[in-house]
């Protein structure tokens, strides 16, 4: 039985209703996908950022100073408390995903675990008094063991010569 004129009428609506879902659904992934890349370029962009920042002259000289204090056994410094500061932003920007946690591990994780194996018992005893003092800044070194974990399948094991010998080069590097 042939279609007559008066059906294909009664079933625009309908198709164009199931046209506009399709048309909407689509749009719909296209936004999620440029919002993920959007993000991605992001967590890049910050990435950059903390990047120069931490190779910058006065980071440098902050970690040079830090390196110096913690090899002397000194517990308050302006430098200790300044480069935590900066690990803490780090670990607050991969808290809120605004800096991926991989990213983060490539590019700082070998001078962060080590300044933080440096300064565990300093990072302890000030969140004895105040839990919230550098609360980012222990979860980023524990996200980014775990990553070292998942990458290597080895924990980092930390011998006071490795540190000695990392804190060392520190000290000079910033010169």
């Amino acid at each position: 039985m042939p279609c007559s004129s008066d059906d294909l009428f009664k079933w625009a609506p309908v198709a164009s209703a199931v046209f506009a879902a399709i048309a909407a659904g689509i749009s719909a992934i296209n936004v999620w996908l440029q919002n993920r890349n959007a993000s991605k370029n992001r967590s890049l962009d910050m990435l950059v950022k903390k990047e120069a920042e931490f190779e910058g002259p006065r980071m440098r000289e902050i970690r040079r100073l830090a390196a110096k204090a913690l090899k002397s056994g000194e517990t308050e410094s302006q430098a200790i408390d300044d480069l935590l500061d900066f690990m803490e932003s780090v670990g607050m920007l991969v808290a809120s995903e605004s800096l991926d946690e991989n990213q983060a591990w490539s590019s700082f994780y070998h001078c962060f675990a080590n300044y933080g194996h440096a300064c565990k018992s300093i990072i302890a005893s000030e969140q004895a008094k105040d839990a919230t003092i550098w609360q980012d800044c222990s979860a980023l070194l524990t996200r980014l063991d775990a990553v070292q974990m998942k990458r290597s399948r080895l924990a980092r094991r930390f011998s006071q010569p490795e540190v000695e010998k990392f804190l060392s080069q520190e000290e000079k590097a910033g010169v």
